[in-house]
């Protein structure tokens, strides 16, 4: 892949949990892979935003594939402060030296091809990857699934459940989502019998609320 200083970059802006910066590095891997571009990342949104959750996928990666870059690319003007924007940008970053590509955006690159991107990168615009890109396709044809197949060496077959409640309980979230009960727990795990998991194989459960799991769902977490 290109790769000097002059060469524009596809570059992650990593957010959220790891099943989201899974999805990231996917993107970064099709893109970047397109493009035959060096990929980097940026790991701003957890030095200064999302400080309470770690960026795992990078210390778990080919480190000569996925670069760090220090400069705290992609921030989303719309929904961050003046004043942090002050702390992480410098003012003639915002010039037009880069493209973000959000959601939607890379959904159409997906299905239309990148031609649309030629004139920025003929410029030498860095393309930005800001958003969490769930495509399952980009997902399974990039090789990252092997990265969280946690239980790909275990000899023993086990069913992992993950109830997640976190800031889901607090507002603005409460209101647009709702806790599912027991029953739908229960009727996942009739499904995954069905499909041929063993009866007798044991359930983990996972959970960032592990004090509501009893008073919520009758369940232990798994230690």
């Amino acid at each position: 892949m290109t790769n000097n200083k002059n060469t524009p970059k596809v570059i992650i802006r990593f957010k959220g949990g790891l099943a989201n910066q899974v999805y990231q590095l996917a993107a970064g891997l099709y893109l970047a892979n397109l493009l035959q571009l060096q990929l980097y990342y940026s790991d701003v949104y957890f030095r200064y935003i999302q400080n309470s959750r770690d960026l795992v996928v990078p210390s778990i990666y080919d480190k000569k594939i996925l670069l760090r870059t220090e400069f705290p690319f992609g921030i989303a003007l719309g929904r961050t402060p003046l004043r942090m924007l002050r702390k992480l940008l410098p003012w003639d970053s915002m010039t037009g030296r880069q493209v973000v590509i959000c959601d939607k955006f890379f959904k159409s690159l997906v299905h239309e091809g990148v031609g649309s991107l030629k004139p920025a990168l003929n410029r030498g615009q860095d393309i930005i990857l800001d958003g969490y890109f769930h495509i399952d396709t980009v997902l399974q044809d990039s090789g990252v699934l092997e990265l969280v197949d946690i239980f790909s060496h275990q000899k023993n077959e086990s069913c992992g459940i993950h109830v997640r409640l976190g800031d889901y309980l607090n507002s603005p979230y409460n209101r647009i989502y709702r806790l599912v009960d027991e029953h739908y727990i229960s009727s996942a795990y009739a499904h995954l019998l069905r499909l041929g998991m063993n009866e007798s194989a044991p359930v983990k459960i996972f959970s960032d609320s592990p004090e509501l799991l009893n008073e919520l769902y009758h369940l232990q977490l798994y230690s």
